[in-house]
């Protein structure tokens, strides 16, 4: 990790979520001229704030559903950060959407002088980078796909109930992926949809067809480890705190202004949030359901991670982070 200062190569902070890869990467962009790329699926949306845990989020007008997409920098802590409150709920972005956006803005802030930091938990959108997937964008959708596939689950639905209806296209994607579909939980059923989606339109898996090849930068990994307990713990304290911050209010705004906006709704805590407002007396048991979930999407975090153990360096006590890096500053 000498060349973490290079500000010629890229900084990747990776690790499962509420390790404190935040707070990391913003004690490093105040030892030199740097700016942070967010790599999470869920924090490129408006609105969804106390639930995806944003530092900061970027100060918003009154609601208007909108297809814009805003890639100008957001300062938090006087650190510009990219990619966070990029579009609004509803709004379509693909990984390769990302993976050409983060791209532009790397290559922007290296031309600047400056050190481009990636932060975040979503697997696929640090590795689209790492390995400079290579598909073609003309393949990546198929909107009448898409729109097959959600009519199957709102029949499904009525003909079996919703958790049965989940799991029948959970499996779809395990025949047609058993790999990838490790990568999510049948809950998340918009996401499970959109996988399937892609496969169905290019006849193929997102992990067979990005043909990979080294990206056009140099660049160094932190792997936060920690023990999985002390991880667990954070989780449940971090949840409590969320619902203490008003989550449920953010929920009943989505649900108010974006009722359309089934794959983000559908995200871990806002979809059990939305459960017992529909079903008050169901609370208890939702917010346990929210708390094991977040812990499930840890460990499948953990997985997908680990094949970067190797060439990372990796941070096992994120809580005493600052200490560690200072040998490296």
């Amino acid at each position: 990790m000498q060349n973490i200062a290079d500000p010629n190569r890229v900084l990747f902070i990776v690790g499962p979520t509420a390790s404190g890869k935040t707070a990391i990467s913003l004690e490093l962009a105040k030892r030199q001229p740097s700016e942070i790329i967010s790599a999470d699926s869920r924090q490129i949306y408006n609105y969804m704030d106390i639930g995806t845990a944003k530092e900061a989020p970027r100060p918003k007008t009154n609601p208007q559903v909108s297809t814009a997409k805003n890639l100008d920098p957001f300062p938090i802590n006087g650190v510009n950060h990219y990619l966070l409150d990029i579009i609004d709920p509803g709004t379509r972005y693909t990984l390769f959407d990302f993976q050409a956006d983060a791209t532009q803005i790397i290559q922007q802030i290296q031309k600047d002088g400056k050190k481009a930091i990636v932060c975040g938990g979503t697997g696929l959108y640090v590795d689209c980078l790492i390995n400079n997937y290579q598909v073609d964008s003309s393949k990546t959708e198929n909107l009448e796909i898409k729109d097959q596939l959600e009519k199957q689950y709102q029949q499904l639905t009525k003909e079996l109930g919703e958790e049965q209806a989940k799991t029948e296209l959970y499996n779809k994607l395990q025949s047609l992926d058993p790999i990838r579909a490790k990568d999510f939980h049948p809950h998340n059923i918009y996401s499970v949809i959109r996988e399937i989606e892609f496969i169905l339109t290019n006849q193929n898996s997102k992990s067979n067809l990005a043909k990979t090849s080294k990206p056009d930068f140099e660049y160094d990994i932190l792997l936060l480890w920690p023990d999985r307990d002390w991880l667990y713990n954070r989780i449940n304290t971090r949840i409590d705190q969320q619902l203490e911050q008003g989550l449920e209010q953010e929920t009943q705004f989505l649900l108010q202004n974006f009722a359309e906006a089934k794959t983000a709704l559908s995200s871990i805590g806002y979809k059990q949030i939305a459960n017992y407002l529909q079903n008050p007396e169901s609370k208890e048991e939702q917010i346990e359901e929210f708390k094991k979930l977040t812990r499930n999407y840890a460990k499948r975090q953990y997985t997908w991670f680990k094949r970067y153990k190797d060439s990372a360096f990796i941070i096992e006590s994120p809580q005493n982070f600052i200490s560690e890096l200072k040998q490296y500053a």
